[in-house]
């Protein structure tokens, strides 16, 4: 298997359960599941992307070691993930009041 398909493997197998922690542990969002689910993916995507890129110009343009790609998405990912998740996926809706109330 090629360094990019087995990244990609991991990555999606890893996801599932990070999406439960995430919501459930660390951001504790209690939003519909629909909303967040959608965004979750869509930030997976964006992270599948940007995961293989990093493979990708490591071992080809460097002719490097997968490893060292695997290193560098150690940084990545957690950075791309945790902004993404914050600002976006599990941001809390404070409702706004009405002038009238």
């Amino acid at each position: 298997m090629r360094a990019e398909a087995a990244n990609t493997v991991s990555l999606i197998l890893w996801t599932i359960i990070s999406y439960v922690i995430h919501r459930e542990f660390t951001f504790r969002f209690d939003g519909r599941y629909g909303d967040s689910g959608a965004r979750f993916i869509f930030v997976f995507v964006l992270k599948l992307l940007a995961s293989s890129a990093v493979i990708a110009v490591i071992t080809r343009y460097y002719q490097s070691s997968y490893i060292i790609g695997v290193l560098v998405n150690w940084v990545v990912l957690p950075l791309i993930s945790y902004i993404a998740m914050k600002l976006w996926v599990f941001e809390r809706v404070v409702p706004q009041r009405s002038p009238l109330t």
